[in-house]
Parts: structure tokens; C-alpha cells; sequence
């Protein structure tokens, strides 16, 4: 089947993995994109979107702490409102 929509996904594993990165830090937080296959370039502006979420100050701490879906939906409306004030506010 085709993919029509974007879809990002984030997974926080149990345990950090142990990943060979040049920080030397294990991963602790995984995100998968699917996008269409016709949004040649849209994957790339999303990951580049995702890096300056992360580059926000508490961000990471926020997500990697975030007790519920609701909460973390939240902690990422915020940071896209701060960090780029005229991105669409999303669902």
C-alpha cells in the first residue's frame, strides 16, 4: 500500500540502546518518518524541523520525561511555537 499522510513516530525505548554515534551516548529516543513517496524533499525539511526542536533548551529532558501522550503532544506545540512562531500549530 501507498503512504498518503505523513507519520512520525517516537519511541522511547525502556532502556537506552547502545548506538556506535559520535557523542559515544547510547539512543534513548527513536524517530521514524513515513513519508509519501511523491514528498521528495519533505523528509528532510521534517528532520530539520526535529534538530531544532532538539536544540531547544529542555526540550529532550521534556520528551524523554513526558508522563503521557497528552503531555508530550503539548511540551511539542510549545517548543514549535517558540522555536518557529510561524509554523502551522498542528492538531
Amino acid at each position: 500500500p501507498e503512504v498518503e499522510h505523513v507519520a512520525i513516530l517516537l519511541i522511547r525505548p525502556e532502556k537506552p540502546v547502545p548506538f556506535d554515534a559520535l557523542d559515544r551516548q547510547p539512543v534513548c529516543l527513536v524517530i521514524p518518518l513515513i513519508v509519501p513517496e511523491n514528498e521528495t524533499t519533505l523528509h528532510l525539511r521534517m528532520i530539520a524541523s526535529i534538530a531544532g526542536m532538539c536544540r531547544t533548551p529542555g526540550f529532550t529532558a521534556s520528551v524523554k520525561n513526558a508522563r503521557s501522550a497528552t503531555s508530550l503532544w503539548n511540551d511539542i506545540r510549545t517548543t514549535m511555537k517558540t522555536a518557529y512562531p510561524s509554523a502551522p500549530s498542528g492538531r
